[in-house]
């Protein structure tokens, strides 16, 4: 059974005065306040590079070169202008105070040691269990179906559609409209043709679908679900920890009607430190299973990772064959491009994806971005034929990915944000992870699509490739060698340098 730590203060009172506002008196003021003050560590990780920036700018003002210097100093008020903008941004506090009390979302009941009328107890939706699920998903189903608000956090091949599935039956049962939320439009035709393969009542809104009325269940995303969500009672967020955090609790803000609101998710960690900003209408983890425990008991497909470390160099001037090196006062971006598409690093990448094709294996390449995508496709093209699976231009731009799902294509190259979540790939079980990303969810997200159990399929190869000279990326690097060696064992990660 999951332990469930809801951390409650002592001595916190709660009493929901209705869907969207839960009172808190008692306690201690000062902890909560604390703990409801949140800093966006994104925001704080550029306030620290416009800092960086400045001091450079600042120190060619002081030299004071012709012409450079001018220059310079445009740069600076620019770059200072940039700071003062984003500043304000940096931190966002989730209660306001009056009358000796906290006024706060709702899905921060699990703060109170007491809550009034019981009102986080699900009381009004019946559980309703698919006849297939496994264990774990009924296990967790049941501790959802306690509470209004809560989160399922289950790694990534869990079969996380099936108690969405699960739930949006029991919702129907008990006379309630349920909207599904889910992370990109790809996902709302997938999430939706599931579920009409159910005989259930279902519409759709975005990826070219409009959604139809009277409706009991309504698949769609954050940026389509605003003109229809004072409709449903139950909301259910698939991957809710990582859409926009700004974009979310705006949304379920807005759902005055929604009595119940449930959060599915692999990885119930933000990036940008605002996990409680998702909490304070999700309600908490009541639930958790994550990879480690899934291959440990062999729900999900084992894997070999492999770290290799490249240096990138110079191909032609008179630099080449010298190492690529970038101070980190120069921005991610630019790194990325140069090193990622430097000679000897696609020439490694090209190796990996024909040995692949050799022993038969059915790979996924991701990239950072569509132009990386880009570039080593065309790099490859006398050696590997491959198209690019992207979400830039429409349905065109997935047929690659529809391919690779059929067993049209063996081979499968994309952009991270296409494919990191929620995508059905259950053939693939090679990874060519090319992003050079700072992530943990994506590193997980990603793992997660060679790793879904299959017929006669091989066991997973993970191949991160990773390029040295860039501080931000050997320590992102690091940090996914960390979430590797938890996973397998430090004994099991392999590592080359290059």
């Amino acid at each position: 059974m999951a332990k469930i730590e809801f951390n409650s203060i002592k001595d916190t009172h709660g009493e929901l005065l209705n869907q969207l506002v839960l009172k808190i008196t008692g306690g201690n003021f000062k902890n909560i306040k604390q703990l409801l003050t949140l800093r966006n560590k994104s925001i704080e990780w550029q306030m620290r590079f416009l800092k960086k920036k400045i001091t450079y700018w600042q120190r060619l003002v002081d030299e004071g070169v012709p012409g450079r210097s001018d220059k310079a100093l445009g740069k600076l008020k620019d770059t200072t202008k940039q700071l003062e903008d984003i500043s304000p941004k940096a931190t966002e506090e989730l209660y306001t105070e009056e009358d000796n009390a906290l006024y706060v979302p709702p899905g921060l009941w699990f703060l109170c040691e007491n809550i009034k009328n019981a009102a986080h107890e699900n009381t009004e939706i019946k559980p309703y269990y698919l006849p297939e699920l496994r264990d774990y998903q009924r296990e967790a189903l049941s501790c959802l179906y306690k509470y209004n608000r809560g989160v399922l956090e289950l790694f990534t091949g869990a079969g996380k559609s099936r108690i969405i599935h699960s739930i949006s039956i029991a919702a129907i049962n008990s006379g309630k409209r349920v909207m599904i939320i889910v992370p990109s439009e790809y996902l709302v035709g997938q999430m939706f043709d599931q579920l009409k393969s159910l005989n259930l009542n279902a519409t759709a809104q975005g990826g070219g679908r409009m959604a139809k009325g009277g409706w009991d269940v309504l698949v769609t995303t954050v940026q389509s679900a605003g003109m229809y969500i004072d409709i449903p009672h139950v909301l259910v967020t698939d991957e809710n920890h990582h859409a926009p955090s700004e974009s979310l609790t705006n949304l379920l803000a807005s759902a005055k009607n929604a009595t119940h609101v449930y959060g599915l998710t692999a990885t119930a960690i933000r990036g940008d430190g605002l996990d409680m900003a998702i909490f304070s209408f999700c309600g908490p983890v009541v639930f958790s299973r994550d990879v480690k425990w899934g291959v440990e008991n062999k729900w999900l497909n084992p894997f070999t990772p492999i770290s290799i470390q490249i240096t990138p160099r110079y191909s032609s001037g008179p630099k080449m064959g010298k190492p690529i090196i970038f101070p980190d006062t120069v921005q991610a971006t630019t790194a990325y491009k140069v090193m990622i598409n430097s000679f000897n690093v696609m020439s490694l990448i090209r190796e990996r994806i024909i040995a692949c094709v050799e022993k038969e294996r059915k790979p996924i390449i991701i990239y950072k971005t569509v132009e990386a995508c880009k570039n080593i496709r065309k790099f490859c093209k006398d050696s590997v034929d491959m198209d690019v699976a992207s979400a830039q231009d429409g349905k065109k731009s997935k047929i690659p990915l529809v391919e690779f799902q059929k067993g049209d294509s063996n081979i499968l190259l994309s952009n991270s944000g296409l494919i990191s979540e929620g995508v059905d790939l259950v053939k693939a079980d090679t990874l060519i992870q090319c992003c050079n990303h700072s992530s943990d969810i994506m590193t997980l997200q990603s793992l997660g699509r060679i790793l879904r159990l299959s017929e006669g399929k091989k066991n997973g190869i993970l191949l991160d490739i990773s390029v040295s000279g860039f501080g931000q990326f050997e320590r992102a690097r690091d940090k996914r060698n960390e979430i590797y060696e938890y996973i397998v064992g430090k004994e099991n990660l392999k590592i080359i340098k290059l």
